[in-house]
């Protein structure tokens, strides 16, 4: 399911009864807590190993802001480079 700004709209704020992730594309998520604060993130793989990356909150980043972010990432992974100091 591709996320939109309705949707998480919808979900801010909201008390949820367990911690939701919802998936957008290409590893790009929102996780939302129970206390309805969404957080961007994106999951990824460094050296065969799981890993992830937090953008921020919504709504101080958006959504298009962490879609342009993918391709930068992408970018340094393929390069080899570890996301340890990258400034999203």
């Amino acid at each position: 399911m591709l996320l939109s700004n309705e949707k998480l709209k919808s979900l801010l704020k909201k008390p949820q009864d367990e911690r939701l992730e919802i998936s957008d594309r290409v590893g790009l998520i929102v996780r939302v807590s129970k206390v309805g604060t969404l957080t961007f993130q994106y999951r990824y793989c460094f050296n065969c190993k799981p890993k992830r990356l937090s953008f921020g909150q919504y709504p101080i980043i958006t959504l298009p802001q962490c879609r342009d972010k993918i391709a930068e990432i992408k970018q340094f992974l393929d390069e080899g480079t570890r996301l340890t100091h990258f400034n999203p």
